[in-house]
C-alpha cells in the first residue's frame, strides 16, 4: 500500500483474493452480517492498480499462481474481478459498493463510488 510507508516500513497491507482461506474467512464475515439483517457491503480504497510498497519504493507483488513471476496489472484486475464476482454468486442479493481512487493523469486524485450491480 502506498501509504503510510517510509524507513522500509509499512503499516498497511493488500490482501490476496485468490487466497482460499482469506476468501472462506471473507464469506464467512460476509454471512455473518447477512445473519445480522445488512442488506450490503462497502469497500474502501478499491485500488484496481498496483500500489504496493516496502516503505523505500515501488514493488511489484509476486503472482500467487506462480510464485516467481511478477504480478502483471491485467492479471490483478482479472483476480479482483474474479473476487468480486464470487462474492455475488455466492451472495446474489447483496448491494456491493466500492470507493475506487484512481489518477486522473495529471497529479489529480479521483475518488467515486459505483456500485456493482
Amino acid at each position: 500500500m502506498l501509504w503510510p510507508c517510509s524507513a522500509g516500513s509499512c503499516s498497511q497491507w493488500a490482501i490476496d483474493v485468490t487466497h482460499t482461506g482469506f476468501r472462506n474467512y471473507f464469506f464467512d464475515q460476509i454471512q455473518a452480517l447477512v445473519d445480522l439483517g445488512y442488506t450490503g457491503i462497502y469497500f474502501d480504497a478499491d485500488m484496481r492498480d498496483i500500489t504496493t510498497f516496502d516503505g523505500n519504493g515501488v514493488v511489484y507483488p509476486r503472482d500467487p499462481s506462480a510464485p516467481t513471476t511478477p504480478l502483471t496489472l491485467p492479471k490483478l484486475r482479472g483476480q479482483y474481478n474474479a473476487w468480486m464476482n464470487a462474492i455475488k454468486a455466492r451472495f446474489p442479493n447483496l448491494i456491493i459498493a466500492h470507493e475506487a481512487i484512481w489518477w486522473s493523469g495529471n497529479g489529480t486524485l479521483l475518488l467515486f463510488t459505483y456500485f456493482f450491480p
